[in-house]
């Protein structure tokens, strides 16, 4: 498995811990659940753990697809700025959350603030993050480019599916 291949299979996780942390949050306040505003705490924390790595491999997949005629580097390095903001905002989050599992582990009882503060965080993150995501998706995939015109189909060339 090459670095490219190790990024795409790892970066979802950010994009979905943050999605299910949020929605375990936002489920918690409305049904004023303990078990579940912990739990969303704690999947923000492994969300941020994850988020380390789906990092961390941003670098060898770029030097896998970097010399591709049809990549741009400028589309990498805004790409790689938006992973970082991505990353200090998900840990920001994560450090949050473990404060609030800490603060709700020594009084017995989730206090309103961490929990608010990460609903917060988890919105903000997830702008980023979804950001960061189609910046990366727009490496490789010149369909989701502006401008992008499906090409003419090769003489002889069959569909997929009859039309």
């Amino acid at each position: 498995m090459n670095g490219a291949e190790l990024h795409l299979l790892i970066n979802h996780l950010p994009v979905f811990g943050i999605v299910f942390g949020f929605s375990f949050l936002l489920v918690a306040v409305l049904r004023n659940s303990e078990e579940l505003k912990r739990a969303g705490l704690a999947l923000f924390v492994v969300t941020a753990l994850g988020t380390i790595p789906a990092y961390l491999t941003g670098e060898p997949a770029e030097h896998n697809v970097r010399d591709m005629p049809e990549v741009d580097r400028g589309m990498i390095e805004e790409h790689q700025d938006w992973g970082i903001a991505s990353l200090i905002a998900i840990e920001a989050l994560g450090v949050a959350a473990l404060a609030g599992l800490y603060l709700a582990r020594k009084s017995g009882a989730t206090s309103a603030v961490p929990v608010n503060g990460c609903l917060a965080l988890a919105l903000i993150g997830f702008g980023i993050l979804f950001w960061a995501s189609h910046l990366g998706g727009r490496i490789h995939h010149p369909e989701s480019r502006p401008g992008f015109v499906v090409p003419p189909r090769p003489p002889g060339a069959r569909r997929l599916r009859p039309e």
